[in-house]
């Protein structure tokens, strides 16, 4: 079979390297000959879709290779959702993106870690007849009281 760009995106097996996403079909600078680039699921490969300083695709480092074509075979569909659905994640880490099962922090724990709203008694902490704003508010009267007491 002979692969061309129209394969891009397709699902393949590298002979010794393992599976991935045909990235890549065409000449390049580094060696003569048609080449393909693939994206591997696992970190088996030797760059991150550049060569030398030309880049020919984008992936994660240790993920593309770059084979002739005669060591590629095309995988069937069949076999290959979980893999399909690993290398979706792998795109989406690689541009930044939080993964589907990360839960955004919620501001109750992010702020204090504190199990009740503001405003609310902490029965734990809190003595029996006053809150800690009651707390203060006495605190802060006895302090004007003693002030006042002090300077007439």
């Amino acid at each position: 079979m002979i692969i061309d760009s129209t394969h891009i995106g397709q699902r393949v097996r590298v002979q010794g390297r393992g599976e991935g996403v045909l990235s890549f079909v065409g000449s390049t600078r580094f060696k003569a000959g048609l080449w393909c680039g693939v994206w591997l699921d696992e970190p088996n490969g030797k760059n991150d879709g550049a060569v030398m300083g030309e880049r020919y695709f984008k992936c994660p480092p240790k993920h593309g290779v770059f084979v002739l074509s005669k060591y590629i075979t095309f995988t069937p569909l069949s076999t290959t959702s979980s893999s399909e659905k690993r290398q979706a994640r792998i795109r989406d880490r690689s541009k930044g993106a939080r993964p589907k099962n990360a839960t955004k922090p919620n501001k109750r724990e992010e702020s204090n870690n504190i199990g009740y709203k503001r405003g609310e008694r902490n029965d734990e902490t809190a003595s029996p007849s006053t809150t800690s704003n009651e707390s203060e508010q006495n605190q802060a009267q006895k302090d004007t009281t003693a002030t006042t007491t002090t300077t007439t």
